[in-house]
């Protein structure tokens, strides 16, 4: 018993600073601890193991596979940090450059688009991100699969104890990349269809084709034993097809889903007719949908699991808590859906000219947002859960980066077919007392307020 060591499966992160200890496993799941049970796992000493008082976090340790029989081909990434403002997440725009034009890129991604910075300042970001004690590296584009040096970058992050994710329209995927990314450890692939009838997914992509290269990657990713979820982005000209998508990616490609729906941004501004569903035709869409199938998922592109409950309710995507998006050009923001082409305020800190930690420490840009979240958030009975929607949503439906983000409300909060408009609600209890007061949180003059008609 004495013997057991730490698994090489896993990596570990002590800050010392907040008392929390992070046990993040290959596949990308994270399970928090205090420092005095990171302590016992690291120590060198394993004398605790035979003491009856550690008896049932032993247990635990040996049921999480976290301490195991020796010995291992490698030794267990130990990382100590003392971050009271932790960045745990860092996703990062390796490039513009795609070898599609997608009718609804928030980003403007396209074949003459920007190829990104160097491979040299990648590198050298990835190293500073493991400084700071980031968790999860996600490098998304453009396609970041057409850059030469992704394989090197996914090597970096593995070797610097963090756990890498891509985001990829998985076209260029082959069975040799597929191993590749595997036994280089990449954790997941996050990926999108946006159809089930090629023709269609193809039009929004525009290229012939691109459906059945997409499928075929998906397809190679999951032979490689590589963990696969797809995205699809409901709007107005493929909403007719969502029970025939849904049905392809349960029992076909049998990947977990996720449906979220086209923003007006990028180029989801640029059509003559708003292909973006507004919140009342998705509510209905999704309402439509678990009558059938319960288990069906939504949520946002970027959202992803909190890493660790606390007392403050933090935004579930991390923004302005744990989490930066770093642009194609080096500009840190706060979203990837809120940037420049919002307001100025979103993007401001060049990680050409200064550090990973001044940017998320001390710039006037994180420091504006730190601790941004719904303005209900505190006082609503589902606050916890809902952990305050989708800030880009809410700022780009209501302009402002607190507003409820309705559409989380009624998924949350209304159990019936017809949609709810509870902002109108709020703002009637907060009239009469029954809400507090609007904190002052700046509402950019810039700001734009893009609600979609008809």
């Amino acid at each position: 018993m004495n013997q057991l060591q730490l698994s090489s499966d896993f990596n570990y992160l002590n800050n010392r600073s907040t008392d929390r200890g992070y046990v993040v496993a290959k596949n990308g799941a994270v399970s928090v601890v205090n420092s005095d049970a990171m302590d016992l796992l690291t120590s060198s000493d394993r004398s605790w193991i035979s003491d009856p008082d550690y008896g049932p976090f032993l247990e635990r340790a040996i049921e999480a596979r976290w301490l195991v029989d020796g010995p291992f081909p490698r030794a267990a990434t130990v990382r100590t940090i003392e971050r009271r403002i932790h960045l745990r997440r860092v996703q990062y725009e390796v490039n513009l450059f795609c070898n599609l034009e997608c009718a609804h890129c928030y980003c403007l991604a396209s074949p003459t688009a920007s190829q990104g910075l160097s491979t040299e300042f990648a590198k050298d970001l990835i190293r500073q991100a493991a400084e700071l004690g980031t968790l999860h590296f996600d490098i998304t584009g453009g396609e970041p699969m057409l850059r030469k040096d992704i394989f090197e970058l996914v090597e970096e992050i593995v070797g610097q104890g963090m756990i890498p994710s891509i985001f990829t329209n998985a076209t260029t995927i082959t069975a040799e990349k597929a191993q590749r990314l595997k036994a280089l450890g990449l954790a997941a692939v996050q990926t999108s269809l946006d159809a089930r009838s090629p023709e269609l997914h193809d039009e929004f992509r525009g290229s012939k084709g691109a459906f059945e290269r997409a499928v075929r990657g998906i397809r190679e990713l999951k032979a490689a034993g590589i963990p696969v979820s797809v995205t699809t982005c409901l709007n107005k000209r493929n909403a007719h097809e969502l029970p025939e998508i849904v049905r392809f990616l349960r029992e076909d490609l049998e990947v977990p889903y996720r449906l979220d729906r086209v923003i007006n941004a990028g180029r989801g501004l640029e059509h003559d007719s708003p292909i973006a569903l507004t919140n009342d035709e998705f509510y209905r869409l999704l309402r439509s949908l678990l009558k059938e199938r319960p288990d069906a998922v939504t949520k946002k592109v970027c959202d992803s699991v909190n890493l660790a409950a606390t007392e403050v309710i933090e935004p579930g995507c991390g923004v302005g808590a744990w989490y930066m998006f770093i642009k194609h050009d080096g500009r840190a923001a706060i979203c990837p859906t809120m940037t420049e082409a919002e307001s100025a305020a979103f993007v401001a800190a060049d990680l050409r000219s200064m550090s990973l930690a001044e940017a998320w420490e001390s710039h006037p840009t994180f420091n504006l947002f730190r601790g941004v979240q719904c303005e209900n958030t505190s006082v609503c009975p589902t606050g916890k859960a809902c952990r305050g929607g989708c800030r880009s949503n809410a700022y780009l439906i209501e302009g402002r980066v607190d507003a409820p983000d309705e559409l989380h409300c009624n998924l949350q909060k209304n159990g019936g077919d017809d949609y709810v408009p509870f902002i109108a609600e709020y703002e009637r209890r907060r009239v009469v007392g029954e809400l507090p007061n609007r904190p002052n949180v700046p509402r950019f003059g810039a700001a734009r307020r893009l609600r979609v008609i008809g």
